[in-house]
């Protein structure tokens, strides 16, 4: 395939040369005035009154606005331009469709320099004929060099395919806004991931250390965070979560707390969750109405109960005299308790502060007193409970 051009000047007194592959062919002058009007379009492989078609193959079509030299030409006849020379007004490369495939969409030829882009007409667009096919072997031209920093995270991948894992410098081709290759050279800092292992333990729930997550079972976990270097750091976290059962069994007035194995602190709700003094212990029965709630500490782990309310303990102390009489209180050996007035069926339970019953009987009506030995027990504060009439009376106990 030739390589042919001709310039035209029109100052000069031989206005046209034609040349073929880089040699002066021909000069001269037409007997006919050269339009060069800019106005309407032009065609190619063809003159603009529609016959003489051109009967061979086109490749490469560029029109200039200056005369070019015959060095010029010679320079660039068998490459292609990347950069966009000053006086370039269209370049029409042909590299649209497949040689010799089935093109019958592709009916535009791309102009590279700018809006200007041909219409194919009167193609078969299918077979080795009439059709895109293989042009000129030119030299793929190339932009200046580039050069660029880049910092990646394990491995980068070049525009080439090539995946480089290790910081250094490199050389990149991309393809230019003139679909030539620009080479890029690139200072490449390659950081890497890290890993680690986490083992621990949390109570009820855990919140990842990246704060994206919260789990609230026992297991084995990933959690992603950023290393000092910007990549990832890819966390794995054996995790044990422990849990409070903060569950309270209500039977009257005793409460009893679900977890086993817990320290426990029974509150005063009421009073702004003060301890109750004593009330360490898993059953609670309290000595006046009101609302309680238990604190555990329990593996490692601590919480605190709902409050449940207790009603239901019928006498005070201070109104109960006119019932019962209890002596001595503080009590050595026996403890007396004397009925007043004839009672209904009465049950008597000694306990000591966490509820934990150690004396039962009962009273048999019309019975007028009854004595509770007491020489066995540590000296300290208990609770006397009487149940009569479905109401109990609670009274505390001093044993010296």
């Amino acid at each position: 395939m030739a390589s042919c051009g001709g310039t035209y000047n029109h100052t000069a007194t031989t206005k046209f040369i034609l040349y073929i592959d880089g040699a002066i062919e021909a000069t001269g002058n037409t007997t006919v005035a050269v339009n060069t009007s800019a106005s309407g379009g032009f065609q190619i492989g063809r003159r603009n009154d529609a016959i003489n078609y051109f009967d061979g193959i086109i490749d490469e079509v560029r029109v200039w606005n200056v005369v070019r030299t015959q060095s010029e030409i010679q320079a660039a006849m068998n490459s292609e331009f990347c950069a966009i020379p000053a006086g370039l007004v269209a370049y029409y490369k042909f590299n649209e469709g497949v040689a010799g495939g089935t093109n019958t969409g592709v009916t535009t030829a791309i102009n590279a320099v700018g809006s200007n882009n041909g219409t194919l007409s009167g193609f078969a667009l299918s077979g080795s004929n009439s059709n895109w096919v293989g042009g000129k072997s030119l030299t793929s031209g190339s932009t200046t060099p580039g050069n660029t920093s880049i910092t990646a995270c394990d491995s980068y991948t070049a525009n080439t395919g090539a995946v480089w894992t290790t910081s250094g410098n490199y050389v990149d081709t991309i393809s230019s806004a003139t679909g030539c290759d620009s080479i890029l050279n690139i200072a490449l800092t390659i950081n890497q991931s890290s890993t680690g292992t986490l083992i621990t333990t949390a109570c009820n729930k855990y919140v990842s250390p990246s704060g994206n997550t919260v789990w609230t079972t026992s297991g084995t976990y990933t959690d992603v965070l950023t290393n000092a270097v910007g990549c990832d750091s890819v966390l794995t976290i054996n995790l044990t979560v422990n849990t409070v059962d903060t569950s309270v069994l209500q039977n009257g007035i005793v409460l009893t707390s679900w977890a086993t194995g817990a320290t426990y602190q029974w509150l005063d709700c009421g009073n702004g969750y003060a301890p109750v003094a004593g009330a360490t212990n898993q059953t609670f029965t309290p000595t006046a109405n009101g609302s309680y709630a238990v604190q555990l500490d329990n593996n490692g782990c601590m919480d605190t109960s709902a409050c449940y309310t207790v009603t239901g303990i019928g006498f005070e102390e201070s109104n109960a005299a006119g019932d019962f009489i209890i002596f001595p209180n503080p009590a050595t050996d026996v403890l007396n308790i004397a009925f007043v007035k004839n009672p209904a069926a009465t049950e008597i339970t000694l306990l000591d502060l966490s509820g934990r019953a150690l004396v039962t009987q009962t009273v048999e009506e019309n019975s007028t007193e009854t004595s509770i030995s007491v020489s066995a027990l540590p000296a300290g504060l208990y609770l006397l409970k009487l149940n009569k009439d479905g109401k109990s009376a609670v009274f505390r106990i001093e044993v010296m």
